[in-house]
């Protein structure tokens, strides 16, 4: 976070794709929530599907100290520990190696995906 000139706290955003995989998603999701709460209950909303795979996808802007958490081992185990959630650094490091994090976003995510033969799943109602 930084300070406008009136001494109101801003909060800094940086931009970034997550794609998790299908079998992570429910740990993930937990892993959000327990850090950054409820709020956040719903990350990664989005399927694309790798073939017969399915993946789970979130980009767009995050809060610039979160970002660490999702790119940096280290800084995950740090802050499961810190939430009480019984995870080793180990398996942090597979988690983060299990997943995909780009700093693309936008106009760039059909790149992203396309780069991991990735494609968006039809809608459920289609």
């Amino acid at each position: 976070m930084r300070e406008q000139d009136g001494g109101e706290a801003v909060t800094e955003y940086q931009q970034r794709t997550v794609i998790v995989p299908d079998a992570l998603i429910a740990q993930v999701r937990g892993l959000v929530v327990l850090i950054a709460g409820e709020g956040q209950a719903g990350f990664c909303p989005r399927r694309v599907l790798q073939g017969a795979s399915t993946w789970w996808l979130s980009s767009g802007p995050i809060e610039a100290a979160m970002v660490p958490l999702i790119e940096d081992p280290a800084a995950m185990h740090a802050a499961c520990v810190e939430a009480g959630a019984p995870t080793t650094l180990a398996q942090c490091k597979q988690l983060l190696a299990a997943c995909i994090v780009d700093p693309r976003t936008g106009d760039d995510l059909p790149a992203v995906l396309a780069e991991h033969g990735m494609q968006y799943a039809p809608d459920p109602e289609s």
